[in-house]
């Protein structure tokens, strides 16, 4: 038999935002982040000389953006060839600073490695972040 696997979210403080009832047991990062935007198939970007960045790009928040930061790490774990991928993922989760709240899922991106345009105001990573 699978296993179900249900994403919660948390915000830069670690803090679980998106934990709605007893059955989150993993979180990943849902808060105020940079996404790159969708457009429809009938409209085709123009790029070029006044091409604006900043419509490529918007703020997204929730659980759906979460998700596939924990789908992307078990599908990396089965590539790697481990034969349980979500115990695997709980052993390598963080424990949330905040007692009761579900483990937490990182890829290994902090957002002071993204375009300095991109990072939120006022971030700052501590040494005991995941």
């Amino acid at each position: 038999m699978g296993n179900i696997v249900v994403v919660g979210g948390h915000d830069f403080n670690l803090r679980n935002v998106y934990d709605y009832g007893n059955i989150v047991r993993i979180s990943a990062e849902a808060v105020n982040l940079i996404v790159a935007r969708g457009y429809p198939m009938s409209v085709t970007p123009q790029y070029g000389g006044n091409w604006d960045s900043a419509s490529t790009w918007h703020v997204g928040h929730g659980s759906s953006f979460a998700s596939p930061v924990v789908a992307g790490l078990l599908a990396t774990f089965l590539s790697l060839g481990f034969y349980d991928p979500v115990r695997l993922l709980h052993t390598f989760a963080k424990t949330s600073p905040y007692p009761g709240q579900a483990k937490i899922a990182f890829n290994g991106i902090y957002a002071d490695q993204w375009p300095k345009s991109l990072r939120p105001a006022g971030y700052t990573r501590t040494p005991k972040g995941p």
